[in-house]
């Protein structure tokens, strides 16, 4: 494709007819040669970047992504990183998304990888981030120091408190009922007849919908 005019918009022109085409290397060429010349144009460095990730030129993509500028470029970087098994980049990068952005689902994905590649302590972090938006989040992070109160008994005032907040939050049953354990377990007379009287008043209106 022969463009002889090399100005910001000759370069456009040529950008809106390679991109008209199949021919992939064309729109490489003149996306990079119009980003030589306007590099803070976000738009056609988002599209070079997901022409590089279909075409798995990684190594490529990279170089535009550091530092990514967008949400969108965070998590190509982030899936490049994971494709290569890179994971704890890729990790970091979720986790970047979640505090830049708030995006919760970024904070899942980091999660999920950190519990696949054995990130133990990192994976509770992010399960305690994610406890705060999410009943199965709240409840596993919630189960996981129930689990120690045996070997840990300090523990039980703070595991009532999780409770409680997920029973207050999203009227979950189950997190009702060890909550009343607890706080038996604490001699909380007055804890344990409030949450008596909330399990009866939960029952009641279960049975009657």
């Amino acid at each position: 494709m022969c463009i002889r005019d090399r100005s910001i918009t000759g370069l456009k022109k040529a950008i809106r007819i390679a991109l008209w085409t199949d021919n992939t290397d064309c729109k490489i060429i003149w996306l990079r040669r119009y980003l030589k010349k306007q590099p803070d144009d976000i738009k056609a460095r988002d599209m070079l970047i997901n022409i590089f990730f279909v075409k798995k030129d990684y190594d490529s993509a990279l170089l535009l992504l550091k530092p990514p500028r967008t949400k969108e470029e965070y998590y190509i970087l982030a899936s490049i990183y994971g494709i290569q098994k890179k994971y704890d980049p890729a990790i970091r990068t979720y986790i970047q998304i979640y505090e830049r952005y708030k995006d919760i689902e970024a904070a899942e994905e980091a999660y999920f990888l950190a519990v696949d590649h054995e990130k133990s302590l990192v994976a509770r972090k992010l399960l305690h981030i994610l406890s705060k938006y999410k009943k199965r989040f709240a409840l596993a992070y919630a189960s996981y120091y129930y689990k120690k109160i045996k070997k840990h008994p300090g523990l039980q005032e703070y595991v009532l408190n999780l409770y409680l907040k997920i029973w207050g939050k999203w009227r979950d049953f189950s997190a009702l009922k060890i909550s009343y354990e607890l706080a038996f377990r604490l001699k909380k007379e007055s804890l344990k007849n409030k949450l008596i009287k909330d399990m009866f008043v939960y029952l009641i209106n279960r049975d009657t919908e």
